[in-house]
């Protein structure tokens, strides 16, 4: 009796840890979806400037009216994240988006979950492998063009994963695209236990089997050991003809002035008469930081920007009146449904004296990459003359939106952000694409020597 007792409270004990290794969906009632669309339809129409167009707005209310029509009794937070995601894009502002709910992918995977074994590349507009990782090996398959997965075609793929990733017509780069592949393959196709990828220049589809989490990194770490990435860096040319400073993004306003500093010193020490700052790749950041960068190559007042209108809600100004008590006083009696237009006159900003101020000649290199604050810093040095930019057309719009807010759904606890104001930046005359640049220059991930010898061979310096 008492080995028949243990063995049946054995089989609970293993059922309950069974269970506790598997995947369990969070579901939500129709009710609490319906709040969630409420409450992102308020501060959508309270908050964007978009919403103030009576078309945009109309337009977008029919999307939204749709979606709520036909709402299931029960939905998951995956779905619920697809279909606000799919809501949100309708905006298409490449900022206003929703946060990847990262939690739930990370206990599917801890729980059960399986993913594919490689990573994606973007290159204009076409799907590539990356990484390959599976554990049987196949020759040729790292770099090549990924034609279709399990059937779908990889334009449709691309679209559907930019959409999740806040950058539907991918014109803010798809470095988030890379990083989200197969998290959003998941949310979008479900479990996959088995890959048929149809590659460029392969006869057949290669078939490769998903992997646990802890066979993900294993194979992964593996074959593709993790490599620092410095944020910021500085290399010098033979006989120091050229500095390259390589600024990989513009978040960290303290850090970056603190390497400027040193990094100018430096140039100033080795009398360095060519400067080439490198922001390719450079998904952006702070105004500041762009601010800190030009203190170094131009004494004169500029401005970043063209223009900024700013929708002053009162979420805005609650925010404003805590942390920009000054901007706030400029907005505080403005209505809450108008623009406030602020022209490059009251942008102008003073540049700070530095030790070690630039005066030779500066090549900017930009391409497809480089969005929001990097491609803003390219306009700047263009409109004002301080450098010559090089490359291809930056990622991004001359016209966009940004400095958002940040909300949480009341009830499946999602975060979006909500653009609050509208940019014209400088770069181009047409405010629908990037920053042009002054010269044509393939050279993507190039080293220094590649990228002097192509100014040498496409300039004259």
């Amino acid at each position: 009796m008492k080995r028949t007792l243990s063995l049946v409270l054995m089989c609970i004990c293993l059922q309950q840890f069974v269970t506790a290794q598997q995947y369990v969906p969070q579901y939500f009632a129709k009710q609490e979806m319906e709040q969630d669309l409420v409450f992102l339809h308020q501060k959508l129409a309270n908050v964007h400037p978009k919403f103030l167009n009576k078309d945009f707005a109309k337009e977008w209310q029919e999307k939204y009216n749709l979606l709520f029509g036909h709402l299931p009794d029960s939905i998951s937070k995956v779905e619920s994240f697809v279909a606000l995601s799919k809501l949100l894009s309708e905006v298409d502002d490449d900022h206003t988006a929703l946060y990847f709910p990262y939690s739930t992918r990370i206990n599917y995977m801890k729980n059960g979950g399986l993913s594919m074994p490689f990573s994606i590349r973007v290159r204009n507009n076409k799907l590539y492998i990356n990484e390959y990782f599976a554990e049987q090996a196949v020759n040729g398959i790292a770099g090549a063009e990924l034609l279709s997965i399990n059937s779908i075609d990889s334009k449709q793929l691309l679209h559907d994963v930019r959409v999740l990733a806040g950058n539907k017509n991918g014109t803010s780069g798809d470095k988030s695209v890379e990083r989200l592949f197969a998290m959003c393959y998941w949310m979008l196709y479900g479990e996959t236990k088995q890959y048929e990828l149809k590659i460029a220049g392969f006869n057949s589809a290669v078939l490769c089997k998903a992997v646990t989490n802890d066979k993900y990194f294993q194979l992964k770490n593996k074959l593709y050991p993790p490599k620092e990435e410095k944020s910021f860096g500085l290399q010098f040319s033979e006989n120091n003809e050229f500095a390259c400073l390589k600024i990989a993004s513009f978040y960290d306003t303290e850090k970056l002035a603190s390497f400027l500093s040193h990094a100018f010193d430096s140039i100033h020490e080795n009398k360095c008469g060519k400067l080439i700052i490198d922001v390719s790749n450079n998904p952006g950041g702070r105004s500041s930081s762009v601010d800190s960068l030009l203190n170094y190559l131009t004494s004169k007042p500029y401005s970043q920007y063209s223009s900024i209108s700013v929708r002053p809600s009162l979420e805005l100004k609650s925010k404003y009146k805590k942390s920009k008590p000054d901007f706030y006083k400029l907005i505080a009696d403005i209505p809450v449904d108008s623009l406030y237009r602020i022209t490059d006159s009251l942008l102008i900003q003073i540049p700070r004296k530095t030790n070690s101020p630039f005066t030779g000649k500066v090549f900017v290199l930009v391409n497809g990459r480089s969005n929001s604050a990097a491609a803003t810093f390219a306009g700047t040095v263009k409109r004002y003359h301080l450098g010559q930019i090089i490359g291809e057309p930056t990622g991004g719009t001359i016209k966009y939106y940004g400095d958002f807010l940040t909300f949480t759904l009341p009830c499946s606890g999602l975060k979006f952000v909500v653009s609050a104001k509208e940019f014209v930046q400088y770069g181009n005359r047409k405010l629908t694409e990037g920053v042009l640049p002054d010269f044509i220059l393939a050279a993507q991930n190039a080293k220094l020597s590649e990228i002097i010898f192509l100014l040498k061979n496409t300039i004259n310096n």
